[in-house]
Formats: C-alpha cells, structure tokens, sequence
C-alpha cells in the first residue's frame, strides 16, 4: 500500500499525514480532520491574493472578454465641473483627470492613472 501500515478492521490506518483513513468493516471511509481542514483554509487564506492576481492577468489576455479593454480605457465616463478650477474627470479603469484647469487660455490639463 505504498508506505501504508494496515491493522484489523477497526483501526486507524497510517498514510499520507494530510489524510488519515479508518477502516469500519468492508467500507474505507476517508474523514478530514480538522487541523487539516484548517491547514487547508491557512494556506488558501493566505495565497488567495497571489491566485486572484493571476487570475485577472489570466482574464485580460483573453481576447472575447473586454476586461483588458475596460481596465486601460482612458477616455471620460464621468466628468465633473468645478468652475473656475476646470472639469473633473474619471474613466471606467480609474483615470483621473482635470481639464481647462484655472480655465486657462492654452487648455492646460492633468491626468493620473
């Protein structure tokens, strides 16, 4: 059995650390234990960050879904006016901009991304 100890019917077999397995009978039942449960959640807990990253860089290489196309968009869907100070502006990828700041004759404008 691969580095397996088996006994009678009723004990606890020995394998891999991450899954014990008892044996009741002619059944093999495999039950999760909760330190294993909990290492499980410990490390998906703490990598999920790392998967979800890879994951939306997965989802803007794919061509049919317009998620790259929304997250470089620069052109304005909402714009602002602040008077004299000029318009505010803000994409769908979160662009931020000011246009005709101090509404100056040569237009002058600012944008963050």
């Amino acid at each position: 059995f691969g580095g397996m100890q088996v006994g009678n019917a009723d004990t606890v077999v020995s394998g891999p650390p991450a899954i014990p397995v008892r044996l009741t009978g002619q059944r093999s039942v495999v039950m999760l234990t909760r330190s294993v449960r909990a290492r499980t959640r410990n490390v998906v807990g703490r990598t999920l960050p790392l998967w979800l990253t890879v994951l939306l860089l997965v989802l803007t290489r794919l061509e049919p879904l317009p998620l790259k196309r929304l997250l470089t968009n620069a052109t304005p869907a909402a714009e602002l006016q602040l008077g004299i100070l000029g318009d505010l502006t803000l994409s769908s990828s979160l662009v931020f901009g000011l246009r005709n700041i101090m509404r100056s004759p040569q237009h002058k404008s600012w944008s963050f991304a």
